[in-house]
């Protein structure tokens, strides 16, 4: 019963001999916690652990730092049911992680202060699916760095279209770093898109 735990923080930090090992982790309850930091830095998931965590309930999280820094998802890492609505601080949270795939559409960044360093170097990326949200951060975010993603080069690049329009919402200007093969497929049209909506890409 993890109805109660508050901090979960480096709990499967450095967990790296599981291989095909299902985890069970699906079930678990993580409804009070505030502060998932490191939860799974250096960890090495198994095969299977795609959809392990997908719809815990993060709602009460503040801190999600280095939660999966460094760590390895072969077959990706999806994390569409999370409420991250109250988080603050995602620095570093995907920072070094090599993973083939990433989906955080539904995260909701309108309380998080924090995001640097949070795509930085991932290794093997090809695919990332953001969505409305993303967008919503505060305006001391400044930079969305994904400008080390040169595999970020599929259809889910036009998930960027779909982010918040900050402009219309009288919000700050965000600027969003870009790999040359990103803004190539995101094209001039896409660019002027996401300009409009209050984003500089650079």
């Amino acid at each position: 019963d993890t109805s109660k735990v508050l901090s979960p923080r480096s709990a499967f930090a450095n967990v790296q001999s599981l291989r095909n090992t299902p985890l069970g982790l699906a079930d678990l309850n993580f409804s009070s916690c505030t502060d998932m930091t490191g939860m799974f830095s250096m960890f090495i998931a198994p095969n299977n652990f795609i959809n392990a965590i997908k719809n815990w309930n993060t709602s009460a999280c503040k801190d999600m730092s280095q939660m999966f820094y460094r760590a390895s998802f072969n077959s990706g890492l999806i994390l569409t049911g999370w409420d991250t609505s109250v988080c603050e601080n995602m620095s570093a949270m995907f920072a070094n992680v090599i993973s083939p795939l990433i989906n955080i559409s539904s995260f909701d960044l309108s309380s998080c202060g924090n995001i640097k360093s949070m795509f930085l170097a991932i290794t093997n990326l090809t695919s990332l699916t953001l969505g409305e949200g993303i967008g919503k951060m505060k305006d001391e975010c400044g930079t969305l760095d994904l400008s080390g993603l040169s595999g970020w080069k599929n259809g889910t690049v036009k998930s960027l279209l779909t982010l918040y329009d900050r402009k219309a919402a009288g919000m700050g200007v965000i600027t969003i770093k870009l790999h040359a093969n990103t803004k190539a497929v995101l094209g001039e049209d896409g660019i002027a898109q996401l300009t409009a909506k209050g984003y500089t890409i650079a």
